[in-house]
């Protein structure tokens, strides 16, 4: 069976070569994982077509950033939250990095 011309050419051309996933396991080759972290985000997209504003909307995709982050490093977003907002008012800026999910969850394992 002969390949088809132009799926010779599209190979010939690609930046990006098929082995890369031997190369950087991290790279996947598929976005399942991608999919799935945002699932729940598109069974209330009619809900969230009305957020207000532009602002509004750009504050409630960083938002579900923080919570989906939360989720696939396994801390509860919730007690996050309310961890990191009750200590932001204090909390110095030059040390902000520790309020990320991953320095907050590495801080609390013992």
């Amino acid at each position: 069976m002969a390949v088809d011309p132009r799926v010779e050419y599209s190979s010939r051309k690609c930046r990006f070569p098929l082995g890369i996933s031997s190369a950087v396991p991290e790279a996947e080759l598929d976005n399942n994982s991608c999919e799935n972290a945002i699932r729940s985000l598109a069974l209330g997209r009619k809900n969230w077509l009305f957020a207000g504003s532009e602002a509004g909307g750009h504050r409630a995709a960083t938002l579900f950033s923080v919570v989906i982050t939360c989720k696939r490093l396994g801390v509860d977003p919730q007690a996050y939250l309310t961890d990191v907002l009750a200590r932001i008012p204090t909390h110095k800026l030059s040390r902000i990095e520790e309020l990320t999910p991953r320095a907050w969850q590495a801080a609390r394992t013992p």
